[in-house]
């Protein structure tokens, strides 16, 4: 989380309230969560004072061009040949608030215990102001996440390094299936969530995806009929369109760029219902741990 509806979601809101503004001011509260340039990100994350300066520096007076996404990397537009990547990993935030609204406490987490709270918060890294009125925040309450400012030399550089796949929006049958045929002996689950293969796809829509499909996550690539790799290039696309058009899942941390709660979480059919019966058969859905991720699935179901 957040994976690729999530982010294109975000994507979307903030373009229609951003593109086109200025960036008035930056303000960086914890500096090892930017980075400036095409370096790698040490593990540590440690922070260098005079990158989040000049990080901040480069941005001022900048304008907001224009908004992409490649798998769950959020890439934004700046004036003067810049693009600010931004991964949110797995409880990062952005959130627009415009500013008359920014005393309006929000509840930015699903927890039993969450209460609303004002932005900045203690999780609050960075702040973005911008001419005319309005703050965007980024929060992260794990650190995992990063935001980094590069100009188009060091971007190709950092998207070569990321070694995407085709966007899992994008890919077509053909493609679907030549990249099972590379990979036989792969479980269908961890070929879903590699990046390299395709981009995008996390835990939650690699299950609802293959439950989709009929197709069980324990089986390996090389086994799918040409019959099944279509279905499942055809699945994939449907769940991801649908969890986009309904905002994403929202399971603990994840919120869109308004700090609002997505609706997919509603319709997920298997992800996090081991135990809970089949809604196809009524029998009992089963998690199966593969690799480090952990699957969900309907065994009568899923062959």
């Amino acid at each position: 989380m957040p994976e690729l509806p999530e982010v294109e979601t975000i994507k979307r809101q903030l373009e229609k309230k951003l593109r086109g503004r200025t960036i008035r001011n930056v303000l960086v509260r914890s500096r090892a969560m930017v980075k400036f340039g095409a370096g790698k990100i040490p593990n540590a994350k440690r922070g260098s004072a005079a990158q989040a300066k000049k990080f901040a520096q480069t941005l001022r007076g900048k304008k907001i061009t224009g908004f992409g996404r490649s798998g769950k990397f959020l890439i934004i537009e700046i004036s003067g040949g810049w693009r600010l990547v931004i991964h949110l990993r797995m409880t990062g935030q952005l959130i627009f608030i415009a500013g008359g609204n920014l005393k309006r406490p929000l509840l930015l987490s699903r927890a039993k215990r969450a209460q609303k709270e004002l932005l900045p918060s203690k999780h609050t890294h960075v702040e973005i102001e911008f001419s005319g009125g309005g703050k965007l925040f980024y929060n992260d309450v794990r650190k995992f996440g990063h935001m980094r400012l590069a100009n188009n030399r060091d971007f190709e550089k950092i998207m070569a390094r990321a070694g995407h796949g085709m966007d899992a929006l994008e890919i077509n049958a053909a493609h679907f299936s030549n990249l099972l045929n590379l990979r036989p002996q792969k479980r269908i689950k961890d070929f879903l969530l590699d990046q390299t293969a395709i981009a995008g796809i996390g835990n939650i829509y690699a299950d609802e995806a293959l439950f989709a499909a009929r197709i069980s996550p324990l089986r390996k690539t090389g086994s799918l009929a040409p019959a099944e790799s279509l279905i499942l290039a055809s699945a994939i696309k449907k769940i991801l369109r649908t969890a986009i058009n309904h905002g994403g899942s929202s399971l603990k941390n994840y919120v869109n760029a308004r700090g609002a709660a997505g609706k997919f979480s509603a319709r997920h059919k298997v992800y996090g219902k081991s135990g809970k019966p089949c809604r196809n058969c009524g029998k009992p859905l089963r998690a199966h741990r593969i690799g480090s991720r952990t699957a969900t699935f309907c065994p009568n179901c899923q062959r």
